[in-house]
């Protein structure tokens, strides 16, 4: 079984929830981000750093808000581990919501897009991502921040 994954920006991977044992280790990912609630096993992921940020793929806002906190935590790890040059590979169950919206608010803060930016990357990187409109809705939220280079 191949894993579902797709390619975002270098070192930064979205996909489904992938295949216990040494497969993720073995295609070369340093850190396994598991955002879907239903898959939090750290322990079934030899030889990756695993990041639990465990949440709903639902379209109420304020479930959305209750799991916010958890997914920035995630995002900023993220950020940490791909500006290191570590390969990180972000999942949730079907890799297109809980997945998207951690990708989504690493992807603001590595490139400083602004959110309609940022999900138009995401979803023309991995078909379907972010199809929950109260996820997309949030990050195409976010404003464009100054770059270096700008300020």
């Amino acid at each position: 079984m191949r894993p579902d994954f797709d390619p975002i920006i270098q070192n930064l991977f979205q996909g489904a929830a992938p295949p216990y044992g040494e497969t993720v280790a073995k295609l070369g990912f340093d850190t396994l981000v598991l955002c879907a609630k239903e898959n939090q096993r750290e322990d079934l992921y030899p030889g990756v750093e695993v990041v639990l940020a465990p949440g709903d793929d639902d379209v109420r806002v304020n479930r959305m808000m209750r799991d916010l906190p958890t997914w920035r935590q995630a995002a900023q790890i993220v950020v940490e581990r791909v500006a290191a040059g570590k390969k990180v590979l972000v999942t949730c169950m079907a890799g297109l919501n809980r997945s998207g919206m951690v990708i989504g608010l690493a992807l603001h803060q590595i490139t400083g897009w602004s959110g309609e930016d940022v999900v138009e990357h995401i979803q023309a990187s991995r078909d379907m991502a972010l199809c929950n409109d109260t996820f997309a809705d949030y990050i195409r939220g976010l404003p464009k921040r100054a770059t270096d280079e700008e300020a």
